[in-house]
């Protein structure tokens, strides 16, 4: 028998298709929602995360509270499905990120790799920033579509800041620098990424990792090593990037700290 798809996750999933259709956006949105969902019509099994909390989590309940004015079904779904979540933050700052952001923002993967669901071709994720925190520019392959629960702001390219309001939806192309920032508020947001599958290929080898942090369930934390290889995933910019690695269990990600520049010039040719 096929296994099905925990209702708690189906619920959220369905809610959020909701919210998406009736949200207004660019049809390039409506595009990139289309083959995220297209996909997931497929449940591709439970991932091996474990389930845990960030200092930033403490803002989720008011930012819950305020998305319920508008979106109450989505915001419920979330609540229950939430404990099942493992929240995560970047490393580091960055240049372009506020001072407070290290421990004033949480991400986290419902759908994708080591998330709730573990599948490599979708991503569907969350974040969430406490009252006035600035995002870091980043950028990452796969186009993006964002469904925001709060007031807040988004900003990509050379373009200015948008506030696409609760409800409102923010669209990334491909590889396109982009940020997003809270203001009196938490912020709280919904993201999707289609990213297709990965046909097998062989990976660029590296000589060297430098301060390497691993992102994902706590028992196949370890150290990369000389001759490993991977594929980036999201360049943060400054030296420091998510990279996505073969190892004997499957893929998986590790974020990693001043990586040479050397070496990202062979991953990204």
């Amino acid at each position: 028998m096929m296994e099905k798809r925990p209702p708690i996750l189906q619920d959220f999933l369905d809610q959020l298709y909701d919210a998406l259709q009736s949200s207004p956006g660019l049809p390039e949105a409506g595009r990139c929602i289309d083959r995220v969902f297209t996909a997931l019509v497929d449940y591709r099994g439970p991932g091996q995360n474990t389930p845990g909390r960030l200092p930033a989590c403490a803002h989720l309940a008011p930012a819950l509270d305020n998305a319920r004015l508008s979106h109450r079904a989505l915001a419920d779904s979330f609540a229950a499905l939430e404990p099942h979540l493992t929240w995560t933050k970047r490393a580091q700052s960055h240049p372009t990120a506020s001072a407070n952001f290290v421990d004033g923002h949480a991400n986290a993967l419902i759908v994708g790799p080591g998330a709730y669901e573990g599948r490599d071709d979708v991503w569907v994720g969350v974040s969430l920033l406490a009252p006035h925190v600035r995002y870091p520019d980043h950028n990452h392959g796969p186009e993006e579509t964002y469904l925001a629960l709060s007031e807040g702001k988004f900003q990509h390219g050379e373009e200015d800041w948008y506030a696409p309001g609760i409800g409102g939806k923010f669209y990334n192309t491909p590889n396109i620098r982009h940020a997003m920032a809270s203001g009196d508020k938490p912020f709280f947001a919904i993201w999707c990424l289609p990213v297709g599958e990965r046909p097998p290929v062989t990976l660029p080898k590296f000589k060297q990792f430098d301060n390497v942090r691993y992102r994902g369930p706590t028992w196949l934390s370890y150290d990369l090593r000389a001759g490993d290889g991977g594929a980036i995933l999201e360049v943060y910019g400054d030296g420091y990037y998510e990279v996505q690695f073969d190892y004997p269990g499957g893929l998986t990600n590790k974020t990693v700290d001043a990586f040479p520049e050397e070496q990202l010039e062979k991953l990204s040719g």
